[in-house]
């Protein structure tokens, strides 16, 4: 494992500007890092300033494979959050979200596409065929999910993309 280079972290604020351009440095707030595994797909962790130490202190030999919380991975071009690193852009960013009610979260953390009416608010700067953050009334996030048509529009307006549900249904 390394740090991420200037230019890998250009690269993925790049790809998170829809989202949020300057997540890269939220994340690393508090002395955190950006590590990077080389591995096929090449994933990112995050990394608390504790756990760089340790490593910066051990023998990597073999090296380890992962470490700190894994915020995504490249695939092609493009970087896809993982669940905790949406999780992660939500806690520490101002990435726009939309916030769903009660039935609308429920729907959503089991895999359903999210329709109009269960929309409580979404934040400005949200448009078709971008992503967006989903949030509880409460603002945590719950996953992330595709905008497929404008969000006042009626019927289906949400795809999700990741949610927290998925530990249930596939991940646990």
């Amino acid at each position: 494992m390394r740090r991420l280079s200037a230019a890998e972290e250009d690269r993925l604020r790049a790809t998170l500007e829809p989202l949020d351009r300057d997540a890269p440095a939220r994340w690393k707030a508090g002395g955190s890092e950006l590590w990077t595994d080389d591995a096929q797909p090449v994933k990112v962790f995050l990394l608390a300033p504790n756990l760089v130490k340790a490593l910066e202190g051990t023998v990597q030999d073999p090296a380890p494979t992962s470490a700190g919380i894994l915020v995504g991975h490249w695939e092609r071009n493009t970087f896809l959050p993982s669940l905790e690193g949406a999780y992660e852009l939500g806690r520490r960013s101002r990435a726009p979200r939309v916030r769903l009610k009660p039935k609308g979260v429920q729907l959503f953390l089991y895999g359903r596409d999210v329709l109009s009416e269960s929309i409580a608010s979404a934040d400005a700067g949200l448009h078709s065929g971008g992503l967006a953050l989903v949030a509880n009334l409460d603002g945590d996030v719950v996953g992330l999910a595709r905008i497929v048509a404008p969000l006042g529009a009626r019927g289906r307006v949400l795809e999700p993309i990741l949610d927290r549900g998925w530990y249930l249904r596939e991940g646990g």
